[in-house]
């Protein structure tokens, strides 16, 4: 009887992640939903990117990366995957691009008001230094002194945790360092408020800013 409970639990966990993942038109490899776009034939016959994913309609999935959807507009795939005409905008990567940094600065918003986010450069460099950041950003135009300051905080940070006699811990929670948004894009999550350097906390109230950054920065960066 318990073989059989394993084996039932087993197979739908199996289908439960089979329905969650999707077939990249172009790569044709699958993955989970949440790392892939969505296209959609918006009302007026013009593909929409529909980057929450929940936008009626057939759907064409792309692996969320530039190429992919520059490479989907070379070929004219999405007329044949939406089995539909389809007017396809030459610039739709750059579309994608635009939405996926407003859901990330929206995202960085929320966080701040949850306060699982820190700015200035001495709060940041004590939040890195205390373990409690997840992730560190600066501003494109961040002055390189002050980057170096804070990636050695960084470093002082890694090397104290990997000193602990706990082996469970080594190696886990390195704090990511990024700079993926401009002083005028950070003042739209802020404000107004003029930010050069964020660091952002482990707690739960981050993880959606967490998950969008990541996403943004997969999409530009794919090689």
């Amino acid at each position: 009887m318990k073989a059989n409970l394993v084996e039932t639990v087993s197979h739908g966990d199996k289908k439960a992640r089979r329905l969650k993942e999707r077939r990249c038109i172009i790569s044709r490899q699958t993955a989970a939903a949440e790392n892939m776009l969505r296209f959609v034939a918006g009302p007026q016959g013009v593909l929409v990117a529909d980057i929450k994913g929940n936008l009626p309609g057939r759907g064409a999935w792309l692996l969320a990366r530039r190429t992919m959807v520059e490479e989907a507009v070379r070929r004219r795939a999405f007329a044949c995957a939406l089995q539909t005409a389809v007017e396809t905008p030459s610039d739709l990567a750059g579309q994608v691009d635009k939405l996926l940094l407003r859901a990330a600065l929206a995202n960085l918003s929320l966080a701040r008001r949850s306060g699982t986010v820190i700015t200035g450069a001495e709060k940041v460099n004590a939040l890195i230094r205390s373990g409690r950041a997840a992730l560190l950003l600066h501003a494109v135009e961040a002055a390189a002194d002050s980057r170096r300051k804070l990636a050695q905080a960084v470093h002082a940070a890694t090397d104290q945790r990997s000193d602990t006699a706990n082996s469970a811990a080594k190696g886990q929670g390195n704090i990511k360092i990024l700079s993926p948004f401009t002083v005028e894009e950070l003042r739209l999550a802020f404000g107004g408020q003029n930010v050069i350097h964020i660091a952002v906390t482990k707690d739960r109230g981050a993880a959606g800013f967490i998950k969008a950054i990541a996403r943004l920065v997969a999409y530009r960066n794919a090689a």
